[in-house]
């Protein structure tokens, strides 16, 4: 699947939202952009990390009108998809 091409404003949305999830798993001792380039490998990374840390329910901060915000709300309101993938069941 071809990753669509952000225009300047949705695109530094996006960084702008990396950004503040990266900075927040840095007190946890994970650095995101040491070695990530490009978004697709930056997403794999954020999935990666909280997944394997077990910290996706954890607060990140509060969100616009003041709620708590998990890594995994974070997740899903950065790149438009749950951390935990659905899975399918297979009919057997």
């Amino acid at each position: 699947m071809k990753q669509r091409q952000l225009n300047l404003s949705d695109g530094a949305e996006l960084l702008t939202r990396e950004m503040f999830m990266a900075q927040r798993l840095q007190a946890h001792g994970f650095d995101i952009f040491a070695g990530s380039s490009d978004g697709a490998s930056r997403k794999a990374a954020f999935r990666r990390v909280l997944t394997e840390a077990g910290i996706e329910f954890a607060i990140i901060g509060k969100d616009s009108t003041g709620k708590c915000l998990t890594y995994a709300q974070a997740f899903e309101r950065t790149y438009g998809e749950p951390l935990q993938p659905k899975t399918r069941k297979s009919h057997v």
